[in-house]
């Protein structure tokens, strides 16, 4: 019973993950294969089928389908239709061929013959249910060239992203892979399509601030705390001296007297002493333009021909202390304009300052589940730090350097490129991300 419902949890798992590749044929040029273990978790979707004897014939996208995982065979497809015990992988002159067992009856023996061209590219699969079966050729579809072309354009491919040292990596790196393997499933690999938008970021923040000392620190967080009392106290002498109502005002009498007191005293009109309406921002501004400012100023000619520094002198008294007001606010225009012009021209000492720099990777992924629903990623992982490691021994074009990428909280990532550092693939979340052509 446990077998038999493992059996299916990864045949729903292989199928499912699987679902974008429904779309289309498998293509010869999709990926290179150069051991059996490449082929664990791929899923083949042949384009023609042929039996010795007959006339070729095309298949529809996904009528028949060859699913490869460590232990099974899954085939879809009339008459051969099933799950398949594999005995082993071997390597043969023309590429692979998979033992294949009847589980109920170990005398019931097949194979899948896997043939690759000299690039290790598959073209074909030779199919024998049974050694009483004959043999059925399936061949995979050669690309289309208005697919190849607009694949190209979109994917980043084996060999075209190279990064010359770990630092250059986080100068905004962008790569666009072209299909990953969910390790975290049993090792499924899935075809990425351009509306699947997966993309991986690594980039850089650095922020710049002021350093305080300690002592600072300290002063500061007292001189907060007492200018907060000391407000209060002040907001407490002032309705103090107001005239308190008399018994046998009514309440709206008193309110409107206590907020004609409050207005003239100055206290806030969101004080919790005084309870008046409340206006937006935009209304006050609005009236204060309108009440220092009027036809007076904007009639006055003088004005229009002045210099700046004599703006003060043909204002109104009232509008310069609006002004100065305007000015002691620490979030007001007028005071960041001032501050900035104050800083003009200063040496900026540099053992003053602290710069930090924090490091990302960015996965956006569209991801397909096994109830049928899919969802839409976007993580952010930040690195706390990079360990670089090289394989001698690696081909050419192989995996020669391995950058581990130390994530935070998370399992680290790598990023494996060649000898050239030219970015083969990335592994990150449970799976790995390999470019075209790989």
């Amino acid at each position: 019973m446990n077998t038999l419902t493992t059996l299916c949890t990864i045949l729903c798992l292989l199928t499912s993950s699987l679902a974008a590749q429904t779309v289309q044929y498998s293509y010869i040029s999709d990926r290179t294969f150069a051991s059996p273990v490449d082929l664990i978790g791929y899923d083949f979707k042949p384009a023609l089928r042929e039996v010795p004897g007959e006339e070729p014939e095309e298949i529809p996208i996904g009528k028949y389908s060859f699913g490869i995982t460590q232990n099974n065979l899954y085939v879809e497809g009339p008459a051969i239709q099933g799950v398949y015990s594999v005995n082993n992988i071997n390597t043969t002159e023309y590429g692979f061929i998979m033992k294949l067992m009847n589980a109920r009856d170990p005398t019931i023996q097949g194979h899948l013959k896997i043939v690759v061209d000299p690039k290790g590219q598959v073209e074909g699969l030779i199919f024998k249910r049974s050694n009483k079966d004959k043999e059925v050729i399936f061949f995979l579809r050669i690309i289309p060239k208005e697919v190849q072309e607009a694949e190209a354009a979109y994917f980043t491919h084996k060999g075209e992203k190279k990064i010359e040292s770990i630092d250059s990596l986080w100068t905004g790196v962008h790569v666009r892979p072209f299909l990953r393997v969910f390790h975290n499933m049993g090792g499924v690999q899935q075809r990425i399509l351009p509306s699947d938008s997966v993309y991986l970021n690594f980039y850089e923040i650095t922020t710049v601030e002021e350093k305080r000392g300690i002592g600072e620190k300290l002063s500061k967080k007292k001189k907060n705390k007492k200018e907060k009392k000391e407000e209060a106290v002040a907001v407490q002498e002032t309705y103090s001296e107001v005239a308190p109502p008399l018994a046998s005002e009514p309440e709206a009498q008193k309110a409107a007297r206590a907020a004609l007191l409050a207005k003239a005293q100055g206290i806030p009109a969101d004080s919790a002493l005084v309870k008046v309406p409340k206006r937006s921002q935009e209304e006050i501004l609005g009236m204060e333009f309108d009440n220092v400012v009027g036809d007076t100023l904007l009639a006055n000619e003088e004005l229009a021909a002045a210099t700046v520094d004599s703006i003060p002198t043909l204002l109104p008294d009232s509008l310069v202390a609006n002004l100065e007001q305007a000015a002691a606010q620490p979030d007001s225009l007028l005071a960041m304009l001032e501050q900035a012009v104050a800083l003009e021209g200063q040496v900026i000492d540099s053992t003053k300052l602290k710069i930090t720099t924090k490091y990302y990777i960015d996965l956006n992924s569209f991801m397909y589940f096994d109830d049928g629903s899919t969802e839409m990623q976007h993580r952010t992982y930040q690195v706390n730090g990079v360990l670089e490691r090289e394989n001698p021994n690696a081909r050419p074009g192989g995996d020669r350097w391995q950058w581990e990428l130390n994530l935070h909280k998370q399992p680290n990532a790598y990023v494996y490129l060649d000898e050239k550092f030219r970015v083969n693939s990335v592994v990150i979340d449970g799976q790995k991300f390999y470019m075209r052509g790989q």
